[in-house]
C-alpha cells in the first residue's frame, strides 16, 4: 500500500510525468486537526512566513490553486512553507478538483493552467499545491503550501505559452 503523489505537466504536445516530491508538514498538520476537530497543538508557517496555530475548520484544505516557481533547493518537509521563488507575470486559469476510485487505485487530481503573461521566457522548476488553513475558531484563513515539488528538469515557458499542471494524489492497495 502506497500513497503515491505524481504531477502530470502537459506543455505543447510534450507530456511530462514524474513524482511529486513532498507533502510538507502543514498538509499533516491541518489532516491531524480535522481528524481531532478542534483546535490542534501545532502550528504551521503560512505562505507569507507568519507562524500560525491550526484549527478544524470546514475551510481547512480548500485549494487556492497550483503555483509554479525556479526555486531549486531541496524539499524540506519540515521547514518549507512556500515555493522558494514562485514566478511573477503567470496567469493562472482553470482549477479543477476531481476524484476517482476503482479497484486499482483511488485518487484526487487538482488541475490548473499556467500561462506566462510576460515578454519573457520563464524556467519553471518546482510546483507547489497552496490551500486555505484556518488559523481560528471562527475561520479565518491563511494561505498554506501542502506540497512543494522539484521537477526533475526544468522546464521553459515560453511568453504566452500554457503549461497545464495536474497533480495527482493517488492510493495504491
Amino acid at each position: 500500500m502506497k500513497l503515491q503523489p505524481e504531477l502530470i505537466i502537459e506543455i505543447g504536445d510534450k507530456i511530462i510525468r514524474q513524482k511529486a516530491n513532498s507533502l510538507l508538514k502543514s498538509f499533516f498538520v491541518m489532516l491531524a486537526c480535522q481528524m481531532k476537530q478542534v483546535y490542534f497543538p501545532a502550528s504551521i508557517v503560512a505562505t507569507d512566513g507568519t507562524t500560525h496555530d491550526v484549527y478544524s475548520h470546514r475551510c481547512n484544505f480548500q485549494i487556492e490553486g497550483i503555483r509554479i516557481g525556479s526555486g531549486t533547493t531541496a524539499v524540506d518537509i519540515c521547514n518549507d512553507y512556500a515555493l522558494e521563488s514562485e514566478l511573477s507575470n503567470i496567469t493562472y486559469a482553470n482549477l479543477s478538483i476531481s476524484y476517482s476510485c476503482d479497484v486499482s487505485e483511488a485518487n484526487i487530481q487538482i488541475y490548473q493552467e499556467a500561462t506566462n503573461s510576460d515578454t519573457v521566457d520563464k524556467t519553471v522548476s518546482e510546483i507547489g499545491i497552496y490551500c486555505k488553513t484556518a488559523v481560528n475558531s471562527v475561520g479565518s484563513t491563511v494561505t498554506c503550501c501542502m506540497d512543494r515539488s522539484l521537477l526533475v528538469s526544468p522546464i521553459t515557458l515560453q511568453p504566452d505559452q500554457t503549461m497545464k499542471i495536474t497533480y495527482k494524489l493517488k492510493y495504491v492497495p
